[in-house]
């Protein structure tokens, strides 16, 4: 029988932070649990806000999503470090709730774990969050971490 596996979520703030100590909390009483490490969004979301900045060529906008990719896993990835524990990172560049449903699918998920504040601090538009929209369209478990 194949190990069961969690979905993490996360993006760059501290509420990932703290779903990654919840994660490793559970991995740790399960040692049988994998854990994939989640970063997803929309275009919007990546490319920032100014004058001069409406185009963006893809290679650029590729090298935006790593950076900011990189800097989100680097506070997580030392959060399960300290603990022993290695993850796999994946990198999605859709909607986060489009990129967890589909992983959920086609990687056998058994849970989702993501930080009370969704990505980006969109919680805040309840009827439009990461958060609401998941616990209408997940079929596994969601465990949301204050």
């Amino acid at each position: 029988m194949a190990p069961q596996k969690v979905l993490l979520l996360v993006d760059n703030t501290t509420f990932s932070e703290r779903a990654a100590e919840f994660t490793v909390k559970l991995l740790k009483a399960n040692p049988d649990l994998e854990a994939t490490l989640l970063f997803a969004g929309h275009h919007r979301d990546f490319v920032p806000e100014g004058p001069g900045v409406g185009w963006i060529n893809q290679e650029e906008f590729s090298q935006l999503v790593e950076n900011q990719a990189k800097a989100a896993f680097q506070k997580v990835l030392a959060v399960f470090r300290a603990a022993g524990i290695g993850v796999q990172t994946v990198v999605d560049y859709c909607d986060p709730v489009k990129a967890v449903i589909r992983l959920v699918k086609e990687g056998d998920y058994s849970l989702v774990v993501l930080g009370g504040k969704g990505t980006a601090d969109r919680l805040n538009y309840v009827l439009h969050s990461d958060v609401y929209r998941l616990t209408h369209l997940l079929d596994v478990p969601l465990v949301v971490v204050k």
